[in-house]
Formats: C-alpha cells, structure tokens, sequence
C-alpha cells in the first residue's frame, strides 16, 4: 500500500538563468537533489522551452514582437534542449508529457498516466506543448501546473520562480493569502526578462486547488524547498 505524499513542484521559465543570464545549472541540480530526497512522489511542471531557445540564438525580442508561428518553431526547437537539460540535472531518463488545453480536459487519462509513472518510480515532466497549441505560450504553465495538482490529489504545490513571494503595491511582503481576491490580481506587475506569466496566473493557479485544502508556495529557485516550505525565507503560503 502507498502512503507517500504527492507534490507538484512547477518550474518557471526564469529558474533556467543565473544572474549572469547564463544556464542556472547549480541551483537546479540542488532542488533536483532536494525532489529526490524530499519523500513526496513528485510531478514537475516545467516552462522555458521559448526561452531557452531564445538564449541559445541569442534572440533578445521580447515575445509579443514575434509572429505566433516563428514562436511556435522557437518552443519546438527549445522543447528538445529542454528534455535534454532536466535528464542531465536530474541524471536520469525522465518521463516527458507533452499537454494542450484540450489535453487537460482528460483529468482521468492524465491521472492513470501519471499514477503509472509514479508507481513504477518513474519521474515525469510536464510541458505545454507550444508546437500544437499556443494558448498557453504567453503564460507559463501556471494553470496547468494547478489543474495536474488537482488530478494527482497533490497534498501540495510548489511554483518556484525569480521572485520571493508575493508582494503589495508598497513592495511589502504577503507571507499568507486565505483568499485570493480581486485586489490581489489589481496588485500584479508585468513579467520578468525571461518569464512569461508574472504573478496574475499564479493567483488563478493558487485559487483553483485553495478550495480543496492543497497548500500552494510561490518562492525563489535559489531557496531550499524545504526553507519554502517552512516559512524560513521570504516566500508567499496559499492556504484557508
């Protein structure tokens, strides 16, 4: 009989770069090491195939300047560099699922897939498959990360990005949200250099599985999940 918690732990397109704009490969290969270690059977939600293709060509237009079919073949080429990448951090042969919206309409299938994997010690990441469907393109996998929580009955999610929380309009640090209100969403700012959803879908995301009692963390890839977890670091807690 299984008894071990389920995690989603979402990895956001700006987690693949350092200060230095160059690939982020320490901090990843350390919460690699921490998912390993955690004890929680875990699903990735991953983002940045655009980005790291953008990278790689040393193309610095900002997305909404690109012609949603170059967009397209950038994500395609990028998804490849990507799968490559997480297998290296996470010095296995990962299971990669690729989604659209339509595709996450099939709560049940996605959850016996997943299951498999899980039980079979198999870890999965998930993507949105930007080749087929670009709804998702100008977001970051916010949303589908919360609608695979729900489908796996995660205990938890965790969306790690640049930023350490969420914040007011003074920049003052929120350590808790109860409720997700329309004054949070009027409180977002625009994205970061490499992300691509900023804070408005993490709020979705957070309301869409608060309401089961699944806890959701926003905080910096460079901290500990643990640290994250805790409350030991500036961080934002989603729960009632």
């Amino acid at each position: 009989m299984r008894f071990k918690m389920k995690q989603v732990i979402k990895i956001g397109s700006s987690c693949l770069f350092d200060d230095g704009n160059n690939i982020n490969y320490d901090v990843l290969k350390e919460r690699a090491r921490e998912i390993r270690s955690s004890g929680y059977e875990t699903i990735l939600v991953v983002s940045g195939a655009i980005a790291y293709e953008k990278w790689f060509q040393g193309d610095t237009r900002d997305n909404d300047d690109i012609d949603d079919l170059e967009l397209r073949s950038i994500a395609e080429q990028g998804q490849a560099c990507l799968t490559v990448l997480y297998n290296d951090i996470f010095g296995e042969h990962l299971a990669q699922m690729l989604l659209t919206l339509e595709d996450l309409e099939k709560g049940f299938e996605i959850r016996n897939q997943l299951e498999y994997n899980m039980i079979n010690g198999i870890q999965t990441f998930i993507n949105y498959n930007d080749g087929t469907d670009f709804s998702e393109g100008r977001l970051d996998n916010d949303i589908p990360s919360a609608h695979i929580t729900d489908y796996i009955s995660a205990d938890r999610l965790i969306m790690l990005g640049t930023n350490d929380g969420f914040r007011d309009p003074e920049g003052n640090l929120v350590r808790r949200v109860r409720e997700v209100t329309d004054e949070h969403y009027s409180w977002c700012r625009e994205n970061g250099t490499h992300g691509t959803g900023g804070f408005r879908p993490k709020l979705t995301a957070a309301k869409m599985v608060m309401y089961r009692g699944i806890k959701v963390y926003v905080g910096h890839v460079k901290d500990s999940i643990a640290d994250i977890v805790d409350g030991n670091v500036d961080r934002t807690l989603f729960a009632k």
